[in-house]
């Protein structure tokens, strides 16, 4: 008889932090904007719910487009941006490498662009001690530790790692962060995909973050001018 040994895969989890405007007709709905607002949370978690959270389930925006629409009659359009996170558990106080494997192209359009990279804060080591500090990347590729002063970001390592836009991998070289503010035991690095489809590999899991759910409803209606003449635009939205 042949024995069966199951194997037992642990999920590699990316997280997806919505920001979401909707666009609706006041005119069609009794709800009020927080109210509205709320629906559109819930049937945010309700597509998470029944659409990912499985091994190979991919992300598509025009169907999380579509679960929004289909909320309230009053609801005429929505434009949804995404931003895909991964967590890093660190060893704290030792230099280590880390990869952080995101499998989908990054928004890169030139060499140079704005940084497409972040992080939550975490520890680090300046001249002067121990300062919060965060990651970012410099358009061509390489992963920089930056902290703030005031608005300002000043580069502590601008040589911590490197990033490849066409595939998602972020690598971290001798990365010896000293802790996590507030406790925590998770880095949070975040990326802006080239587009907002999301895919995954066998054993990856997408999750939307419902922490990170950014709604804004924006009241809409449509005003025909019989007058305009040809030169004009004949309708306006307001």
């Amino acid at each position: 008889m042949l024995t069966v040994t199951p194997e037992v895969v642990d999920p590699d989890l990316t997280y997806i932090n919505t920001k979401v405007v909707v666009y609706y007709d006041q005119r069609k709905t009794t709800a009020s904007p927080d109210v509205l607002s709320q629906g559109i949370r819930n049937k945010i978690l309700q597509y998470g719910n029944e659409n990912l959270d499985q091994f190979g389930k991919n992300f598509r925006q025009s169907k999380f487009s579509s679960y929004i629409d289909g909320l309230d009659p009053s609801i005429n359009s929505n434009r949804t941006s995404i931003v895909i996170e991964k967590r890093l558990e660190p060893q704290f106080g030792k230099s280590l490498p880390y990869t952080i494997k995101f499998d989908n192209a990054i928004n890169h359009p030139i060499d140079g662009y704005t940084p497409v990279l972040s992080s939550s804060p975490f520890f680090f080591t300046d001249t002067n001690g121990s300062v919060a500090a965060y990651l970012d990347d410099d358009g061509y590729g390489n992963v920089r530790i930056y902290k703030l002063v005031g608005q300002e970001r000043i580069y502590i390592k601008r040589n911590a790692g490197t990033i490849n836009y066409s595939t998602g991998l972020v690598e971290l070289k001798s990365f010896a962060p000293l802790g996590i503010p507030d406790g925590n035991v998770e880095i949070k690095i975040s990326l802006i995909p080239e587009r907002n489809d999301i895919f995954v590999r066998r054993n990856q899991v997408l999750l939307i973050n419902d922490n990170e759910i950014d709604i804004t409803v924006v009241p809409e209606s449509t005003v025909i001018d019989k007058n305009a003449s040809d030169a004009n635009f004949p309708y306006r939205t307001s």
